[in-house]
């Protein structure tokens, strides 16, 4: 084999990892704009129910509780049944990846610890406590992100998911809490999906 072939075998080997990382990036993202979208708006209808006194009633609070899990699973499984074949991207696309996966397992956990404890003390600010420690759980996985990056939009990202987390500590069981939360998903979750949906289509 010359050298010449051997230069292009590296370059095509070299295409495949930068392609396989566009297409996680694109993927995530997508499970991003879902996640934000759904629970985005459950908070902030949640808060504008407590605020203008709009009477949910048991069903629209079980309706509203449940839909955007239910819906989030199926994207979700959409996301994850439109490119079966494994990506695994350059050693960076798989660092960051495996962040937020960790990140995701961890809340789940955290999940298992808070629910049981809210539940048995009938603790609203022990279930509180919950989302705002999976945001800052967030920012840390966007802190990788960034320190592996070395992008700026990730570092903003982060911060928004930290300084979100304190205004969530600060606001346990008032009004403005559900708002926060609503408009933290929205900005540091759907937003950034988007990007990286972006960023990934323009191979960067």
């Amino acid at each position: 084999m010359s050298a010449a072939d051997t230069a292009l075998d590296d370059l095509a080997f070299l295409k495949g990892l930068v392609e396989a990382g566009d297409r996680n990036q694109a993927r995530m993202g997508e499970a991003f704009v879902g996640g934000g979208l759904l629970y985005g708006v459950q908070g902030l209808v949640w808060w504008a129910s407590d605020v203008f006194g709009w009477p949910l009633g048991p069903l629209g609070n079980l309706a509203l509780a449940a839909l955007p899990t239910i819906l989030f699973c199926g994207v979700t499984v959409w996301v994850a049944r439109r490119d079966r074949q494994p990506r695994p991207g350059g050693a960076v696309s798989r660092a960051v990846r495996a962040a937020f996966i960790a990140t995701g397992v961890t809340n789940l956990a955290l999940l298992c610890l808070f629910a049981p404890a809210a539940i048995s003390r009938q603790s609203l600010v022990i279930w509180e406590l919950y989302p705002a420690v999976v945001f800052a759980l967030q920012g840390g996985a966007w802190a990788t992100a960034y320190m592996l990056r070395r992008r700026l939009w990730l570092g903003v990202v982060a911060l928004g998911w930290f300084v979100t987390a304190v205004g969530l500590g600060l606001t346990l069981a008032t009004s403005h809490y559900l708002l926060i939360v609503g408009l933290g998903l929205l900005a540091w979750m759907a937003i950034p999906g988007f990007v990286m949906i972006r960023l990934a289509h323009k191979g960067a």
